[in-house]
């Protein structure tokens, strides 16, 4: 495996593992609304499986009740496209 490789594996972990907190960069985006970086990290392939120290997943960001979600944000602007990645 070469250099370049490495660097990859490294950089992939480091996006799609958790923060001190357990956050993934993704979870983040998705939980504060910032649908262009949430669709960035989903177009350049960061996983949607991970979960979070207290069993929460990519599910519950994009449904948390009683909140404005990247979810409800996506489907009240008509970006089918966005939906269709976060659910």
């Amino acid at each position: 495996e070469d250099d370049a490789e490495q660097e990859d594996e490294e950089a992939r972990a480091a996006l799609d593992g958790g923060d001190c907190e357990g956050f993934t960069p993704l979870m983040e985006a998705v939980c504060c609304g910032y649908l262009e970086a949430a669709s960035f990290l989903l177009l350049g392939g960061t996983t949607t499986h991970h979960r979070h120290p207290s069993g929460h997943n990519m599910v519950n960001c994009v449904t948390t009740p009683g909140r404005t979600t990247a979810l409800m944000l996506a489907a009240e602007m008509g970006c089918e496209e966005m939906v269709s990645m976060l659910l």
